[in-house]
């Protein structure tokens, strides 16, 4: 399986989510305008005020926060009791919810969400397939 660099999934997002100009990038120069597009949209914020870091791996909690965020920050309904909910940051809780519940996401069979894990390709791929 491949793992997720923030710049492939900001490759990926910005693709099929509306950013008009998409390329693959190899260079920050060349996908400055995607990082502008997703924060202006409010679907990825950067790792600090002043650094967005493209080139770190995404995790399933991170992923379900842009994807949360994209749909609207829609309700996700009743709470959703995962094993591993301490894991998940308290900004994502909701998104980890919405994620599960509208089958964006899906949490281990055990009930655990796993927020951790770095996203593959194949999942990114099957969570933006399955946004409402």
């Amino acid at each position: 399986f491949w793992i997720m660099g923030g710049e492939g999934l900001l490759c990926i997002i910005a693709s099929i989510l509306g950013f008009p100009n998409f390329g693959y990038f190899s260079d920050p120069d060349e996908y400055y305008d995607a990082i502008v597009w997703a924060y202006s949209s409010g679907l990825m914020k950067g790792t600090s005020s002043r650094v967005f870091s493209p080139d770190l791996s995404v995790n399933r909690s991170s992923l379900a926060a842009i994807l949360w965020a994209y749909a609207g920050s829609p309700s996700a309904g009743s709470a959703v009791s995962f094993r591993d909910a301490v894991l998940i940051k308290s900004a994502n809780r909701h998104a980890a919810e919405w994620a599960v519940q509208s089958g964006v996401m899906s949490a281990a069979g055990t009930g655990y969400f796993n927020p951790g894990l770095l996203v593959t390709r194949a999942e990114l791929a099957a969570a933006v397939y399955m946004l409402p």
